[in-house]
């Protein structure tokens, strides 16, 4: 997403005890995920380039190639229809999270999402 939500997010994310890897774009997203394999995804849909369903897609087949259980993805996002939760749902976004976020709501949210 854009700069400012993304770093308002990791703020919010660190306050909360979350150690946070942010970047800008699906490319960057999918290089820190082969360096280092998070608890969480936390994507936008509308990304520059690819978009964070193709960003699942990759990360997923990733997982996939490794044998490894698929990490929980969260998609944040301002696409708001029915359809655009069905299909973030089908591409294997375990919530999606429409902005704009409550703070309170949003952590709590990935917080149940990994048992916490």
């Amino acid at each position: 997403d854009d700069p400012e939500t993304r770093g308002a997010l990791a703020a919010l994310l660190g306050q909360n005890g979350a150690a946070v890897t942010a970047v800008g774009s699906a490319e960057a997203a999918v290089a820190a995920y082969r360096a280092a394999r998070p608890e969480l995804i936390v994507s936008d849909i509308g990304l520059p380039g690819t978009d964070g369903y193709d960003l699942l897609r990759q990360v997923r087949a990733i997982d996939a190639a490794a044998g490894a259980d698929p990490v929980p993805a969260v998609a944040l996002t301002a696409m708001a229809r029915p359809g655009d939760r069905r299909k973030a749902i089908a591409v294997g976004f375990r919530q999606h999270i429409v902005k704009p976020v409550d703070p309170e709501h949003f952590v709590a949210a990935l917080s149940a999402l990994l048992g916490r």
